[in-house]
């Protein structure tokens, strides 16, 4: 018993050592690249055809032009 008690302590002792501002911070980080990164997929689910039509049609005016020239 008193050699568990001793591990224990000496766990106590270390984590309490650990200051608490490094897992808070690298928590934070993950959420907003979590947020960060479910903003990104909303805007392209929304307007992701307009911007294929776009890239689309400007890639046909380019083809057209290319041909146009001699």
């Amino acid at each position: 018993m008193s050699r568990l008690r001793s591990l224990l302590d000496r766990y106590l002792q270390h984590i309490q050592a650990i200051p608490p501002e490094k897992g808070q911070t690298l928590v934070e980080y993950g959420m907003i690249v979590a947020l960060l990164a479910i903003v990104a997929i909303a805007i392209l689910t929304v307007v992701g055809q307009d911007a294929t039509n776009l890239f689309t049609s400007v890639s046909s005016e380019f083809e057209r032009i290319d041909n146009q020239t001699p």
